[in-house]
């Protein structure tokens, strides 16, 4: 293939060539038409000069352009790689996206039956809660009832206590014996059921409670054995004396009379709630 500046060329060297002839055929012509001659030589070999100078240039620019044009279908090549591999990657990724849309909707699915159990947890929270102010109420009510219960009880147990006292008061007895027979303890006029007053000589034995009544009980006394001497004989009374509430007295009167004679004497004495 002819390029554009080899044509300039050819075109210039025939048209160099039929000069040189016209000036051969007409060497006979005038001195100046030889000078006007001579500088359109010059001229056309100026421009020559002037034409290959630049077809050099359009030379270097022709291989320079070809080197860009190589190194650009170097690079055209590795951009259709790179499209290439990121179409690959596109469609890669059109596949993730698919992939996470379809997640997405199970998610949203399992969203939405999350939201559904959240309310129904929601409604039995506050089902709960009612129940459990319900009870609380039942609770206080109960809590109130209890202490009513506390406070009955507690004075129950202590009316109980007091009976148990009372009880304990009215049913608690005592017995015990003491001895009689010094009677030094004096003389007394002591009157009969005839209402007759004799002398009798005495001996008392003062006798102390383990436990205090609430009031003066009732004493009991009577003779549980004692000794006379051999063709002796006596007259006595017992009585109790001085009762109070923690003790009392026995005392034991034998009348006064020579020939009434007690070696010694036990009596049994036994003590009574009053009102028994």
């Amino acid at each position: 293939m002819v390029s554009a500046t080899t044509h300039v060329l050819l075109t210039l060297a025939l048209a160099y060539g039929c000069c040189m002839w016209t000036t051969q055929v007409s060497a006979q012509g005038s001195w100046w038409s030889n000078m006007q001659l001579q500088l359109a030589i010059e001229q056309h070999n100026s421009t020559i000069a002037e034409l290959q100078f630049l077809t050099n240039q359009q030379d270097t620019t022709i291989k320079q352009q070809n080197a860009t044009i190589t190194d650009l279908q170097a690079l055209s090549k590795q951009q259709s790689s790179t499209i290439t591999d990121l179409q690959r990657q596109n469609n890669q990724q059109d596949t993730t996206i698919k992939q996470q849309d379809s997640s997405i909707k199970n998610l949203e699915a399992k969203t939405q039956q999350q939201d559904t159990t959240i309310k129904q947890l929601d409604s039995s929270i506050k089902n709960l809660e009612a129940k459990t102010q319900q009870q609380d109420t039942t609770i206080k009510q109960q809590d109130s009832s209890m202490k009513q219960q506390d406070i009955s009880i507690k004075d129950l147990e202590a009316k109980t206590k007091q009976q148990d006292t009372t009880i304990k008061q009215q049913t608690h007895t005592e017995t015990g014996t003491v001895y009689c027979g010094s009677w030094t303890d004096g003389d007394v006029s002591l009157h009969t059921e005839n209402g007759h007053a004799y002398t009798f000589r005495t001996h008392s034995v003062p006798v102390t409670f383990t436990h205090s009544y609430p009031t003066p009980p009732v004493v009991s006394v009577a003779v549980q054995d004692g000794a006379w001497d051999d063709d002796s004989y006596a007259w006595m009374r017992l009585n109790a004396t001085d009762v109070t509430r923690s003790s009392f007295k026995v005392r034991c009167a034998l009348y006064k009379n020579s020939d009434h004679h007690i070696a010694f004497l036990r009596v049994r004495w036994t003590v009574f709630p009053a009102g028994i």
